[in-house]
């Protein structure tokens, strides 16, 4: 939450988080888990 909130990071959730894309996946009623955005 510091990191987020106080610091304005809001890169700190893991992109590879199975628990987390599952979670996208089932909001919006995906077929196939997202992929990771690769951004550098």
């Amino acid at each position: 939450m510091l990191l987020m909130f106080r610091l304005h990071r809001l890169d700190v959730l893991p992109v590879d988080d199975l628990g987390i894309r599952a979670a996208i996946r089932r909001l919006y009623g995906l077929e196939e888990l997202p992929k990771k955005k690769m951004s550098f």
